[in-house]
């Protein structure tokens, strides 16, 4: 992140913006998703996202949203910071409250909602001399989601009125959507009808030659299988063309305009960028940069917004929570090496328990969308009262 004022002279010109604090470094991708919604709705917003971590994980790329550093303590760089960017709105996920910041924010104005509660972010002080200032600093607040009855109950304690808080459990921690490429042609998908599918993902070169091998097992049960690969964005096709005519495979590459036929054995994708037309196209994909002793996984809420169920390999230190929640749900299953690979495809091509295991992925990346949702709404309704169009 970089030094607020330097880096946004010029970010507010379009007017006021709304201000995400993540006060938490696992509340980031949940700000993320709601940054994405927002603009879906209304592409002219400004959204700033703060925190006060160095390395917040994946951050998204959108035009329209300001990763930068949160301002530090003193009055004066607040004020500095809500002169540049203007917020009307500050929503706060998360505890660490910073009591000087949001006094400040209150004072110039800023409507403050705090969200993803949980009872452990405010305990109350026993022996109290002075006043407890995060009591105090709770009050600021017009609005209060806790996560759940426990979150609530220490809200109340902490002297919130029953009225402000709100239960609606945690903000939807799910990935945009991106746009699917044209690469996947009305004439290539003619080409897939009735062969089973399975994807290899953004792989590295050893992680094709695992793929590879376990196609071979793959296609020893079902002769018709396809493996559809796609190449790390780095990777020059052709390299995976010959390890897989090296390892007998029948293979055809995209970037040559090649087409899979009946006898095809593995379609390798002609760019990175048709990533996700073949997570549409495939019930089942092993995720790359997984398996090398440097990797750390790809983000895999986005294939599971597309209904693939999921194989990884065990390093995947970007997303570990993800992928441990789809794990625990049945949605994802870790595979160590090709045996182990082969085996979970054949299993997962079964198209009942491919399906079984996305819906459990849905289930879990649209946890939180009721709260997402009104969020989204307050805003836009917020946008109406300022008399700026949405």
């Amino acid at each position: 992140m970089e030094d607020t004022v330097k880096t946004t002279s010029s970010g507010y010109a379009n007017g006021p913006s709304l201000w995400l604090h993540a006060g938490e470094q696992d509340d980031i991708a949940a700000l993320n998703y709601l940054s994405h919604r927002l603009l879906q709705m209304d592409s002219g917003a400004i959204i700033v996202i703060t925190s006060s971590f160095q390395n917040g994980g994946s951050l998204i790329q959108e035009t329209g949203i300001h990763h930068i550093d949160v301002p530090s303590a003193s009055g004066s760089s607040v004020q500095d910071f809500l002169n540049v960017w203007r917020p009307h709105t500050l929503i706060w996920a998360g505890g660490n409250l910073r009591p000087t910041l949001l006094r400040v924010a209150a004072q110039s104005g800023v409507r403050m909602i705090l969200v993803n509660s949980k009872a452990t972010d405010f305990k109350p002080k026993g022996f109290r001399i002075l006043p407890d200032v995060t009591r105090k600093t709770l009050r600021l607040f017009s609005e209060l989601y806790a996560v759940d009855e426990l979150a609530a109950t220490q809200l109340n304690r902490m002297g919130v009125t029953p009225n402000r808080i709100k239960l609606k459990g945690h903000l939807q921690s799910a990935a945009a959507m991106p746009i699917a490429s044209n690469e996947i042609t009305e004439e290539l998908l003619s080409t897939l009808t009735g062969r089973t599918l399975w994807l290899a993902a953004c792989v590295s070169s050893f992680e094709a030659k695992v793929a590879f091998e376990a196609h071979q097992l793959v296609m020893q049960r079902d002769h018709r299988s396809l493996l559809l690969l796609v190449p790390s964005k780095d990777t020059d096709q052709q390299i995976f063309l010959r390890m897989a005519e090296a390892a007998g495979l029948r293979a055809a590459c995209g970037a040559e305009g090649a087409l899979p036929n009946a006898m095809t054995q593995v379609y390798i994708a002609g760019s990175y960028e048709s990533l996700t037309a073949c997570y549409r196209l495939s019930p089942v994909a092993f995720l790359g940069q997984s398996m090398d002793n440097n990797a750390r996984g790809l983000d895999p809420f986005v294939p599971a917004a597309f209904g693939c169920a999921l194989l990884y390999g065990p390093n995947v230190s970007d997303y570990e929570e993800r992928y441990s929640g789809l794990a625990k749900r049945g949605a994802a299953r870790m595979i160590s090496n090709t045996d182990t690979l082969a085996q979970a495809i054949s299993q997962i091509s079964n198209p009942e328990q491919s399906a079984k295991m996305a819906l459990a992925a849905w289930e879990m990346i649209s946890e939180g969308a009721e709260l997402t949702d009104a969020l989204v709404e307050k805003v836009l309704d917020h946008y109406d009262e300022m008399g700026r169009p949405a």
